[in-house]
């Protein structure tokens, strides 16, 4: 299937529309515009497969709407990269490095750092996410253009963030 469209727009460049039901093709596109990575359908019975990935590059950001329509596990190596999981359905567990296991949720979103090995363990089916990535270098570089000064120490974050307010 691959992609059916690619995307244009004030100041986007290299955006894609993908579709597949194929594992190996789905993995090559998350390589090609995010990271490499192995992937795993896990559970095939409840869901089929279908990969759907809008993405957009805008700079050093890529921005993307996500989802694989069954149940997949994950693993990448270092990402070099800071990366935003915001959930708008569904769950994904992950890890990285020596953190535990967290969950992203439609309230919690996800942030990675760029060092330490990822897992994701669970990506369920119906799960559909906002992903960002942002490299470490082009994120710190911008920081010391804002202030004026290179940023003091490594930047970090806690992994999870409320995204936004739960339901009553």
């Amino acid at each position: 299937m691959g992609a059916v469209g690619a995307g244009g727009g004030t100041g986007a460049t290299g955006g894609s529309s993908f579709r597949t039901d194929d594992v190996d093709e789905a993995r090559e596109e998350l390589d090609v515009r995010y990271y490499a990575n192995r992937m795993a359908v896990v559970d095939r019975e409840r869901r089929p497969f279908a990969a759907r990935f809008d993405t957009v590059s805008l700079g050093p950001l890529v921005i993307g709407d996500l989802s694989c329509g069954a149940d997949v596990r994950m693993s990448f190596g270092e990402l070099g990269a800071y990366h935003l999981n915001a959930p708008m359905s569904g769950t994904m567990e992950m890890r990285q490095g020596s953190r535990s296991r967290v969950v992203a949720t439609p309230t919690e979103a996800l942030l990675l750092d760029p060092a330490g090995d990822t897992f994701l363990d669970r990506w369920s089916g119906d799960c559909r996410t906002l992903s960002v990535k942002i490299g470490a270098a082009d994120l710190r570089d911008r920081l010391e253009q804002l202030l004026g000064r290179a940023p003091r120490g490594p930047l970090s974050s806690r992994p999870t963030w409320t995204s936004r307010a739960a339901p009553a």
